[in-house]
């Protein structure tokens, strides 16, 4: 799997750190691109909405000038519930407690499951960039993952 900037920027990109910093949009000083008519436009501030979320109809990214942050100490952690109903409630405390989170996400076996089928079906339609496709019978590395959980 592979991403450029200029990619994010146009789907309006969210993801992991987005709980504490916000879209791509709040983190970007600047967007340069080039309109379908070969002008080249720079913007900034909520002039840039005109191209975050736009999904590339207004111009292709060419630079972008991203915000940076001090770097602090990030503290990895993994929690395991035992329902969802925990689960909830230690979001909501979290949020309560106004706890700073770089990433916050939820998996459950069934998840995983779907996850790993969707990783097989993508892998037999659309081979990694540079190999052949995946034949039927070369998914057991894959398979095999899913029958151990």
């Amino acid at each position: 799997m592979s991403a450029t900037v200029g990619g994010w920027v146009a789907e309006g990109g969210g993801g992991i750190g987005s709980y504490e910093y916000g879209r791509i949009s709040q983190n970007l000083e600047s967007i340069t691109f080039v309109t379908p008519e070969g002008e080249i436009k720079t913007l900034q501030g909520e002039d840039m909405d005109l191209v975050t979320d736009a999904e590339g109809i207004t111009g292709m990214i060419v630079e972008v000038t991203v915000k940076t942050r001090p770097l602090g100490q990030d503290i990895p952690l993994v929690a395991s519930f035992p329902g969802t109903k925990q689960v909830l409630q230690a979001f909501y405390q979290i949020n309560q407690m106004q706890i700073s989170l770089w990433h916050l996400s939820f998996a459950n076996g069934g998840f995983t499951n779907k996850q790993k089928e969707a990783e097989i079906a993508a892998a037999k339609i659309k081979p990694h960039w540079g190999e052949p496709e995946m034949q039927d019978n070369d998914t057991s590395a894959i398979t095999e993952g899913i029958k151990k959980k």
